[in-house]
């Protein structure tokens, strides 16, 4: 349709024949914004120079913890699918106990498709469950790279100054990048994308008796099918770009642990983390040309806008 000479008025050429820029109507999966928001990001590989075609999966699992009379809990997130939560009483005193592990809930059904697969980025959200007016006791969560960092004996009372720590009735959550690049895996490895992901320790300390917390984990995962795997055609590779690991290492900690009630605003925080990182590979990413830079800058372009917005 040809716009009225009325409305062209005051314009000039240029202005009247340069057409509108083509808006997008589905939005790219994107491995930064995925970085910045795991809860709130659709499942979506790394795109590095690993062109296997995967399958992504985000897995999303919640434990029920109940509080014991001592109002002392301590657990483990590993960033492995075999021994994904562990366990340990504590007793009044705040002394650790011995540990047991349980497997994630989907870890059959996964080692029955796939063989090899790698993480992508998790996070670990607690919430507490009570009634506010007899609300009590503090939180901690913690990112450390030693498995047994706080083993047997640990007295929980000295972890509280060593990472995040709360009142409990804030609730506390942490997500957890990669701090090297991630080589696909076996899932059946005990020691899963470790030490390339930090495993998240969380303690309670003086929570009245009949509280309960809930506890989140979302992973980010990209899986190889197996040949006689019903996911096989669902495979795909997603476009190399060669600044990832740096996007991923200069966002740095910016949004990653602190109250749940702070989540919304340190997601902010880490999109804004985001969009710098990518500035500083940007020029990088756009020598390569083609299709590559293209697919790179679409895929960050949605995460800029928001980043923008809230800035």
């Amino acid at each position: 349709m040809v716009k009225s000479k009325k409305a062209n008025e005051g314009k000039s050429d240029q202005q009247i024949t340069q057409p509108k820029a083509k808006v997008r109507s589905r939005s790219v999966p994107m491995y930064c914004h995925c970085l910045a928001d795991p809860e709130g990001s659709p499942a979506c590989r790394v795109p590095d120079d690993y062109v296997l075609p995967t399958v992504a999966q985000k897995l999303v699992q919640d434990y029920a913890i109940v509080v014991p009379a001592s109002g002392n809990n301590w657990g483990i997130i590993s960033p492995s699918l075999s021994r994904n939560f562990y366990t340990a009483p504590v007793d009044s005193a705040g002394i650790v106990g011995a540990s047991t592990y349980t497997p994630h809930k989907d870890y059959a059904a996964l080692v029955g498709e796939f063989t090899w697969g790698r993480m992508v980025t998790y996070q670990v959200s607690i919430s507490y469950i009570g009634p506010q007016q007899t609300a009590a006791g503090r939180i901690c969560i913690i990112s450390e790279s030693n498995s047994s960092a706080y083993a047997a004996g640990t007295d929980i009372n000295n972890m509280f100054d060593d990472d995040f720590s709360g009142p409990a009735c804030d609730g506390a959550f942490m997500r957890v990048r990669p701090r090297c690049a991630q080589q696909p895996d076996q899932l059946v490895n005990s020691a899963w994308c470790t030490p390339a992901f930090d495993y998240v320790y969380w303690a309670t300390t003086g929570l009245p008796v009949g509280t309960n917390l809930m506890l989140r984990v979302t992973k980010h995962v990209e899986l190889v099918p197996q040949r006689k795997s019903i996911w096989q055609g669902s495979a795909e590779t997603e476009p190399f770009h060669p600044g990832v690991m740096a996007q991923a290492a200069n966002m740095g900690p910016a949004g990653t642990r602190g109250a749940i009630i702070e989540k919304s605003a340190k997601t902010t925080q880490a999109h804004s983390a985001a969009r710098a990182a990518w500035d500083y590979v940007k020029s990088d990413v756009m020598e390569v040309g083609g299709y590559v830079a293209s697919a790179a800058y679409e895929a960050a372009k949605p995460l800029l806008l928001t980043a923008m917005a809230a800035a």
